[in-house]
């Protein structure tokens, strides 16, 4: 205010201390836009009407003239809001001066000014006593409640009984020492009230995985927008409901997300500041690690982390034990789980249960709320018989693989940038693969393997550390690698070749039990599936059936092994040193993979005679071939 009255003396110097900068015309306008959202600020906070407000503010500007008639000064620094300390001083100076002192006398402020106004005006002008609310009761008998919208009376300003009047009630009437649970419950509601979109995430994830799952790059996803989802129904009938709560969950936590950091990742302030809109893209929406999906990811374990200390803090102040608590694994969590309300119509009903609403001429309306028993209901209704959510370091959910990331090689690359990655050793190999020998253990430690795979190659690690400490102690898993052999043997650095071994172990078993090349390599493009010609196909086994055991082992793990890391790789047609890779003559190509090993597994010499018309369309049925040979040399068939 007393910037917007110096605007008629010197507009200059109040345009000066506006940052940033505004056009000098429109400093007046700018200011008073600023009292009006103050009032408003005011009217909203204390539950008053404006009138209300303007008399409260009158009161404490009167406050102000007086002390300052009496000769309180502050120094130069704080009085001129030269620094940043200074100003801060002058707000809790004034504050404590002037305004806690009306603040906390606020219900006497406005019956010591408004009893004398109802003196006046009883009796007196009929305008008056409807401006002042001193109407007789024979006016009141006259009134006809068919025509409510022409009765004055119903148009009164009333304080509304709501969550924000419950809250200044329980801070102005309430000790530390009592409800403490019903205090820590208001106090946190304004993420609790977000916990409820948790379930509808977890759905529009999985369906954005359905269609898009290893089928975009980033580039793709980037120009992918909300509207689009919703024009293709990406989640059918649902799939506005899925993508509202997914903002309002965003919008309700997105400014705390500024601060928040989780496992060392944090959502940078340029995505915290945007709203979910229809021109947001989908990359945001699809959980990941870093860059955009980390606003999806972080998102999900803020609100599931949030879940688990409101009920620590719940239980310490019922004085419950922890035991008492289930748990449920992120991916399966349903709003049974979830400290899950709607604030208007579940908590609302609630709060109107419990209180009194009554109102007296000059003092106007009183409202006593059943604090106790509003506790109380809380408890039973919606803090009960919840879970905690089993997060542990990281958040184990789905997390949105990119066609560029899909291929093992890219992976493994960024593996390697933050942990030099080695081969394991003949024995521990052949220990290893005869401890997991059921093709559901392989599956079941090659999935925990992939997840943690997919953390180092973010986080990194210790490269001495075994992988079973990792996957147990830091990501919590309950199950690792089904070998003994492995949990003692194999450190972080080398988990690309167990993650090599256990894959090779799959598809051995994969085609022991009659599976399909597609199923078999299912990351590998079908025009690598191209079955060999006849004559070729002679020529090879001819060539293969000439090795020993040992070295047609050695060429079926290297052969695999060449598949998955530079076979499988997708190329981009738009790249300038693109190729078509499919006529590539296969048995010269993995013969400079070999020659580019540190320590070759197998000699270079070994694939002098192989075929010259095998090319890497062939590659998937030369390597099925191969293994099948391997299995007729071992049984004694070939």
């Amino acid at each position: 205010m007393s910037m917007f009255i110096g605007v008629g003396k010197d507009l200059q110097g109040v345009q000066s201390l506006i940052k940033p900068d505004i056009d000098i015309n429109e400093v007046e306008e700018f200011l008073w836009a600023h009292i009006q959202q103050d009032i408003d600020d005011i009217h909203r906070a204390l539950g008053r009407s404006v009138d209300d407000v303007f008399l409260l503010m009158h009161t404490i500007i009167d406050h102000v003239m007086k002390i300052y008639n009496e000769g309180n000064n502050v120094s130069d620094e704080v009085s001129q809001l030269s620094s940043k300390s200074g100003r801060n001083e002058w707000e809790k100076s004034f504050c404590a001066n002037f305004l806690q002192t009306s603040l906390q006398n606020i219900e006497n402020i406005f019956y010591i000014h408004k009893c004398p106004l109802l003196v006046i005006v009883t009796g007196a002008d009929p305008l008056l006593c409807l401006l002042y609310e001193a109407e007789s009761d024979t006016n009141v008998e006259k009134e006809n409640l068919a025509i409510l919208e022409d009765i004055p009376r119903v148009w009164r300003y009333r304080t509304p009984i709501s969550l924000q009047h419950l809250r200044q009630e329980v801070e102005a009437k309430v000790s530390q020492q009592q409800h403490k649970v019903l205090q820590l419950f208001l106090k946190e509601d304004h993420h609790l009230r977000a916990l409820r979109y948790i379930p509808s995430i977890l759905r529009l994830h999985r369906a954005l995985f359905q269609k898009y799952q290893r089928k975009l790059d980033k580039t793709e996803a980037s120009q992918i927008t909300v509207a689009q989802l919703k024009r293709d129904g990406i989640a059918g009938m649902e799939t506005n409901d899925l993508i509202q709560d997914f903002a309002d969950a965003w919008e309700l936590v997105r400014e705390s997300l500024m601060l928040y950091e989780s496992g060392g990742m944090k959502v940078s302030e340029e995505y915290c500041s945007k709203r979910i809109t229809d021109n947001t893209s989908v990359s945001v929406l699809l959980p990941t690690m870093k860059e955009a999906g980390l606003c999806s990811y972080i998102l999900l374990d803020f609100l599931m982390r949030k879940q688990n200390d409101f009920l620590d803090k719940y239980l310490k102040e019922a004085h419950s034990k922890s035991g008492s608590i289930s748990i449920v694994n992120p991916k399966e969590v349903t709003s049974a789980h979830l400290i899950s309300y709607d604030p208007q119509h579940d908590i609302l009903p609630l709060v109107l249960a419990n209180c009194q609403y009554s109102f007296e001429m000059g003092k106007g309306t009183k409202i006593e709320y059943d604090f106790a028993a509003l506790e109380r209901q809380l408890m039973d209704r919606f803090l009960f018989s919840k879970s905690r959510i089993e997060v542990g370091r990281m958040l184990m959910i789905d997390q949105m693989i990119y066609r560029t990331e899909f291929t093992n090689a890219e992976v493994f690359r960024k593996l390697a940038e933050k942990i030099t990655q080695e081969r394991i050793g003949a024995a521990v190999k052949t220990q290893i693969c005869a401890e997991i020998k059921t093709l559901p253990d392989i599956c079941t430690s090659l999935d925990n393997l992939d997840i943690t795979i997919s953390f180092l190659k973010s986080t990194g690690g210790q490269p001495e550390k075994t992988l079973h400490e990792f996957m147990g102690n830091t990501l919590q898993m309950k199950t690792t690698i089904l070998s003994q052999k492995a949990q003692q043997a194999c450190e972080l650095r080398h988990a690309q070749w167990l993650w090599l071994l256990l894959s090779l172990q799959k598809s051995k078993k994969m085609v022991d039990n009659e599976q399909n090349a597609e199923s078999t390599f299912e990351s590998v493009l079908k025009e690598f599936h191209e079955e060999l010609p006849e004559e070729i196909m002679t020529e090879y086994r001819g060539y293969i059936k000439k090795l020993s055991i040992e070295k047609l082992n050695l060429l079926v793990e290297i052969l695999h092994e060449y598949i998955l890391l530079v076979v499988a790789v997708r190329q981009n047609p738009e790249d300038d040193d693109y190729t078509v890779t499919t006529i590539h003559r296969l048995g010269e190509w993995l013969s400079v993979y070999i020659g580019g090993m540190d320590n070759p597994v197998l000699e270079s010499a070994v694939l002098r005679e192989f075929p010259r018309e095998i090319l890497y369309k062939h590659s998937v049925h030369t390597w099925i071939c191969s293994y099948n040979i391997l299995m007729e040399k071992r049984n004694g068939h070939a």
